[in-house]
């Protein structure tokens, strides 16, 4: 930039927004513009962007939208992520909304993509991991961002960490669809939920960030299309050129999960970011080098050990014995125990030093018939395994299993369950395998019986503690999709959410509604109290179903709670919107809180 243009906008900057002094323009798009500015009383740099709002767009517009701005820029300053811009300050000059973010010394994620060169395999996940843990952080405080694209994910040159900017910048209902999909409001970016006025949720941030990995790893748009209609009918119907043929050379598990965040069916993606996240983490994990089981190894120390007992017996049949002795070792493990304590009861008056000896070739007998026995079944199971295909170590191919569930195979799997699941010491996994497989498969009946047989096992308990973080990731998937079987839902709840209630309280907060009712159903079981009102509040407020709704003003009525008087006064103001729902609400209003 010449140093005229550059006096001309140093002319046009404003002086200052808040305290904040402003130092020069960082940037502009459809929404407003950016400057970089000077925090006076903390000595900082901090990033000032402005909302342009239209001169046409009318006045109740306009106080509508610097409310919900002011609402939204303060739920995000609540969040701190490694990940997340930092918001500091907010407020309005004039009329016109400003908002103070952290400044971060980098570049947007959108202009290395512009350069056309590729991005390495290594940065792409690296974003993604640090993307999808910041989406996590904020669903889980429950603000969704609505606008994830490569403009906002901004990369520090200092530290490498990839940064989510624009939480708390409302989308501006005035700003116009772009033709080339970049801006805010642009079809390019949006879920089909956003697109067709379903609204959005954390699944619809979730098929945007697909968008960006797609992007990272094949430099193109899946959706982008000549015109906005074009695009627009592209991401409904969920068309675009499978991943393998852009970029073969791509992992299988990035391949999967690609196809599985762009489901144009929110209900067949993953449901939350914790389980893209486990995904992302599992499939970027290096493979462990465990080595395979050595047969003539174990074979030949086997031998050894039955030779070494063999002379030993033979030694001491020689001595002078009582013959019930000599009965005894020939029985030996199957009746050791016996065998012991016949001696010990009837031949203790000669307990001479060879006795002692005796005593101690009996106890290395015992443990080495305990250890044989302990893995006999490993080893019987190890053989079948490999003829399934199997090599390595068993723990080594249960976390194999875990891999391939998350790839949705399924098949290998349930061989290993029903391998596994018919010795002593693993049964326990296997079930475990086996309550995973079949909850990532809807196939309740399933689900319900392995955890009926896994529950049945002594260490299932410390088995499903080690494996809690993806159960739960399991089972909030599956009771996100439909209404599960009152079978497994009571099987959830004694063999796996026992000591989650916390967890099951959440869920039936949640704007997912097969989530949320099924999370009742579990509550009742474990005796969790349950908040109707907030139920049904959420029922009214977000159920696709005009019935559901219409039901939901109807018993928020019959509660007779005051705290329900908002959300039915919503609803019946949406009038022509929703006129079944608005004169249900009207009607509840007077009838059951007096309102005119």
């Amino acid at each position: 930039m010449n140093s005229t243009s550059s006096s001309i906008n140093r002319k046009r900057l404003p002086e200052s927004f808040g305290r904040y002094e402003v130092r020069s323009l960082l940037g502009e798009g459809a929404m407003g513009r950016v400057y970089l500015a000077v925090d006076p009383v903390l000595d900082r740099q901090v990033a000032i962007k402005v909302i342009t709002i239209n001169a046409q767009t009318e006045q109740k517009t306009r106080e509508e939208y610097l409310g919900r701005f002011n609402v939204e820029a303060r739920a995000g300053a609540r969040l701190n992520h490694p990940s997340i811009v930092t918001i500091f300050d907010a407020g309005d000059q004039d009329g016109v909304p400003w908002i103070a973010f952290e400044y971060i010394l980098g570049e947007p994620l959108q202009h290395l993509l512009e350069k056309q060169e590729p991005i390495s395999l290594e940065k792409a996940l690296a974003v993604m991991l640090d993307i999808t843990a910041a989406l996590h952080h904020a669903h889980e405080s429950g603000i969704i961002h609505r606008d994830v694209k490569p403009a906002n994910i901004l990369i520090d040159k200092r530290t490498g960490i990839a940064k989510l900017a624009d939480f708390g910048v409302v989308k501006a209902p005035w700003v116009a669809l772009t033709q080339d999909g970049s801006t805010v409001g642009s079809p390019g970016y949006m879920a089909p939920e956003q697109l067709d006025g379903r609204g959005s949720d954390a699944r619809s941030d979730l098929f945007s960030l697909g968008i960006v990995l797609y992007q990272m790893l094949t430099g193109k748009h899946p959706f982008l299309r000549p015109s906005i209609p074009a695009t627009i009918l592209a991401t409904i119907n969920g068309k675009y050129t499978p991943i393998t043929e852009l970029s073969p050379d791509c992992p299988p598990y990035l391949t999967t999960i690609v196809t599985t965040l762009l489901q144009s069916d929110p209900t067949k993606r993953y449901q939350t970011a914790a389980m893209l996240l486990h995904e992302l983490r599992l499939g970027s994990r290096p493979a462990k080098n465990t080595p395979e089981f050595d047969k003539n190894a174990f074979l030949g120390n086997t031998t050894r050990m039955h030779r070494i007992s063999h002379a030993l017996k033979q030694q001491l049949l020689k001595k002078k014995s009582p013959p019930p002795f000599a009965t005894v070792m020939k029985s030996i493990p199957e009746k050791i125990h016996a065998a012991a304590q016949h001696f010990t009861d009837r031949y203790a008056e000669h307990a001479t030093l060879w006795n002692a000896g005796l005593g101690i070739l009996i106890a290395v007998l015992l443990i080495g018939s305990l250890f044989i026995a302990r893995t006999s079944d490993e080893r019987t199971a190890l053989h079948a395994l490999k003829r399934e295909g199997f090599h390595g170590t068993i723990n080594g191919i249960i976390d194999s299993c875990n891999a391939l569930i998350a790839c949705s195979t399924y098949t290998p799997v349930r061989n290993v369950v029903r391998l596994l699941g018919a010795t002593s010491r693993y049964a326990a996994s296997a079930y475990l395998l086996g309550t995973r497989t079949a909850l990532n498969d809807d196939d309740d009946d399933a689900a319900t019986d392995a955890l009926r047989h896994g529950i049945s096992c002594k260490d299932w308990r410390q088995t499903r503690t080690q494996y809690l973080d993806v159960l739960v990731t399991d089972c909030t998937r599956r009771l996100s999709l439909k209404k599960a079987d009152t079978a497994l839902t009571d099987m959830l709840a004694d063999a796996v959410l026992y000591d989650q209630k916390d967890l099951v309280t959440g869920w039936m907060t949640q704007e997912a509604y097969w989530l949320r009712w099924n999370g009742v159903r579990i509550a009742g079981r474990l005796s969790v109290p349950v908040d109707s009102v907030t139920v049904y509040m959420l029922d009214l407020a977000h159920a696709g179903s005009v019935s559901t709704r219409k039901k939901a003003a109807t018993r928020l009525g019959e509660l007779g709670d005051t705290v329900a008087i908002p959300a039915l006064e919503r609803a019946a103001d949406l009038g022509f919107r929703d006129p079944i729902v608005s004169y249900t609400a009207n009607q509840v209003l007077r009838n059951y809180f007096k309102q005119k």
